[in-house]
């Protein structure tokens, strides 16, 4: 999150503000669907069921992979990411590869055609965002952006700059609605942006407004620096600006909160524009869009956080790591993302509603998975963990067949699992996990798609 230059901007943002409710539209060449009620916002069985597939930890292990404090592994080598700096992560420096680790899950996960590389210039370099579109299978038309930003700032920012609050909570919290999404049908189409250059001055949000318009959104969720909670209230805010239809999505989620009994308290800030982050580029244009921070700022007792400011201050800092923040509640605050993001964008039904059934038989020396069929199976995606079945599985294969042998296990205890693809691109939830705990020769080839 980037605090800068609030009190010069604030006159002409509120001049626009004025000027966009007093018209009633947005700003020329920008136009958005508006929210029309909130009868999304009940938290549904459907999402319910969604949140059940997550968890604290799988939460957590993001924020330690994206902050240094655990190693990833990319393209069969591994890496410690120990800064986010937006000019280290276009360097190729090995401690910066969070950029690239992004774009191998979401090419595990989803078709190359939804996956986009958003180029921009900033002080002579080339930087990215990440976009990633889910279509809506009713009413495409409509977009829900869900975004966060991906770089980091320190006073070392080449070499250490962890992030863990700021922002790797926002960044796990798209990587869990990706790794998840993927296996529901949703009315609206949602796009997922991990935005870059932030902290330079909302760069990357800017270029994206002025690069692909803001035709068709329905609205913005920016999730940027939470979790940070040392007095223990369950505290946060949400800040919806002084734009009506950014406050109907605020209003969403904290109905969400309620209905899920996540027991988090929210501000609700509408009284004036915080432009700090990634939303207030999209309030410039226009849009309805909200913030989802920490309780930074000091508001009225009368508000959820009763009058206190509990803010990180590890923020920009070398100890901004995981160990500061309080996992249970910026969990819970993910959640109530997540189940806000996937109940405006009209959450349907799962892809499948069973998963392939799968067996595992060893055949001279190779691993022999056999699966039930699946109807409306275009073709089925095998993954392999390769330390057992308490990890996530990697793709080491698509195939429209029912069978496949793994001649290439990398280790003797591998696990793996099978998921099934329907025509349009929507993934059945992994089966069980089946173990291999046959002795295999030990040779450790590079996993190649068959």
């Amino acid at each position: 999150m980037k605090l800068h230059q609030f009190a010069c901007r604030l006159p002409v943002l509120i001049l626009l503000t004025t000027i966009l409710l007093l018209t009633g539209t947005a700003v020329p060449g920008h136009g958005y669907l508006p929210l029309q009620d909130l009868s999304l916002c009940t938290g549904s069985p459907l999402v319910s069921e969604l949140l059940t597939h997550t968890g604290e930890e799988q939460w957590a292990t993001w924020i330690r992979q994206f902050s240094g404090g655990e190693t990833i592994e990319l393209e069969g080598k591994f890496y410690r990411i120990t800064t986010r700096f937006s000019s280290a992560l276009f360097s190729n420096a090995p401690n910066a590869r969070a950029y690239d680790y992004i774009l191998q899950w979401l090419s595990f996960w989803y078709p190359e055609e939804w996956i986009e590389e958003h180029a921009f210039q900033f002080s002579g370099e080339t930087w990215n965002n990440i976009i990633l579109t889910i279509p809506g299978s009713k009413t495409p038309e409509e977009i829900l952006l869900a975004t966060a930003h991906l770089d980091s700032l320190s006073p070392d920012p080449l070499h250490l700059a962890p992030g863990a609050e700021d922002n790797a909570s926002g960044v796990a919290t798209l990587m869990e609605m990706a790794r998840l999404f993927r296996h529901y049908r949703f009315a609206r189409t949602i796009r997922l942006i991990w935005f870059t250059g932030e902290e330079q001055g909302l760069i990357g949000s800017k270029a994206y407004v002025r690069d692909y318009g803001t035709s068709g959104i329905v609205g913005v969720l920016n999730f940027d620096m939470f979790g940070y909670d040392r007095d223990g209230d369950r505290c946060f805010e949400i800040h919806t600006g002084t734009q009506p239809q950014s406050r109907t999505l605020g209003t969403c989620m904290e109905r969400i909160i309620s209905a899920l009994n996540l027991h988090l308290e929210t501000d609700l800030i509408d009284g004036y524009n915080m432009t700090f982050s990634d939303h207030a580029s999209f309030w410039e244009a226009g849009v309805p869009a909200l913030e989802v921070l920490e309780n930074h700022f000091y508001n009225a007792p009368s508000l959820g956080c009763a009058g206190t400011r509990d803010q990180n201050p590890n923020y920009h800092t070398i100890r901004d790591t995981i160990d500061t923040l309080n996992l249970p509640v910026g969990f819970d605050i993910a959640q109530a993302g997540i189940a806000a993001t996937a109940s405006l964008a009209g959450i349907q039904t799962p892809c499948f509603t069973t998963t392939p059934e799968v067996q595992l038989q060893p055949l001279h020396g190779i691993s022999r998975l056999t699966w039930t069929e699946m109807k409306n199976a275009s073709q089925y995606r095998v993954l392999r963990a390769n330390s057992g079945c308490h990890q996530t599985g990697h793709l080491i294969s698509e195939t429209p067949l029912l069978s496949w042998e793994d001649s290439e296990s990398l280790l003797p205890f591998s696990g793996y699992m099978v998921e099934a693809v329907s025509s349009s691109g929507c993934v059945s939830f992994p089966s069980a996990c089946v173990w291999n705990s046959f002795p295999f020769r030990q040779s450790h080839p590079t996993p190649t798609k068959r």
